[in-house]
């Protein structure tokens, strides 16, 4: 882009530019939404995501032409280029509303102030048209105002935008898979540390009864198998000690 060769705008064509430009939004917005359905690539918020960016190139145009500075949109042209396409938001979309942006204008401002205008919005157009072309779209014979020239390949651009868009999706439901079964991976782990058993020969003194254990300290049966088990113990009586110990009454329990 050429952005050395723009010449200032006068201050009556920026005040003639500040009297449409919120219907100039207005009426890219109701054909974008209308012809493009960019619902189907950016989601429920499309329209507020569309009239944000409409009033953002506004902004930027009018500062541009402020301060007869170029560059302002050639800054942006490479930001478009190394970010789009985004949130369902292509190149070719960006083209198709700066196209609609300049006929609206054309539309609704004086001529005289128009010419001055023009060439900033020619100026977006070319450097779009330039992004378009590196990402090798050569083969395009674009030209604004024709508003079928680049159809199919804008229709390809949403299905290959749909496709990241699902395939974002698998990912996520894969890794939510992931982590399921990790997590009930790390739960039958902890489950199974936390399985006790009581298996094999158990040193078990003839007269006290106590047990020997691996540090070979000897322990009530109870406390041993308290340790080594789940086992829980409530205590009671049996018939001969309950006889041996209270004669005549009925089964205690603590």
């Amino acid at each position: 882009m050429a952005e050395d060769v723009l010449k200032p705008v006068s201050p009556g064509a920026l005040s003639a530019f500040d009297a449409v430009r919120a219907k100039v939004e207005e009426e890219v917005l109701i054909r974008c939404l209308t012809e493009d359905a960019p619902q189907q690539t950016m989601g429920p918020n499309a329209e507020a995501m569309i009239k944000s960016g409409l009033g953002f190139v506004s902004r930027m145009l009018r500062a541009a032409m402020s301060f007869s500075a170029g560059e302002i949109l050639a800054d942006e042209m490479e930001w478009g280029k190394t970010h789009l396409p985004e949130c369902g938001v292509s190149t070719l979309m960006v083209m198709r509303n700066f196209d609609r942006y300049l006929k609206a204008l054309s539309e609704s401002m004086p001529q005289e102030a128009l010419e001055e205008i023009r060439p900033y919005i020619e100026n977006m157009l070319a450097g779009q048209r330039g992004i378009i072309k590196a990402a090798n779209h050569e083969n395009m014979a674009m030209k604004p105002g024709d508003d079928g020239f680049y159809d199919d390949l804008s229709r390809l651009n949403n299905e290959l935008i749909n496709l990241q868009r699902e395939m974002a999706k698998r990912n996520a439901e894969l890794r939510n898979e992931k982590e399921k079964a990790e997590k009930l991976s790390a739960d039958l782990a902890e489950s199974l540390r936390r399985v006790k058993r009581l298996e094999g020969i158990i040193p078990i003194c003839m007269h006290c009864r106590r047990i020997r254990d691996d540090q070979e300290s000897w322990q009530e049966v109870v406390d041993y198998i308290t340790d080594h088990s789940d086992a829980m113990f409530s205590h009671s009586l049996c018939p001969d000690c309950e006889e041996k110990f209270y004669p005549g009454n009925g089964a205690k329990e603590e």
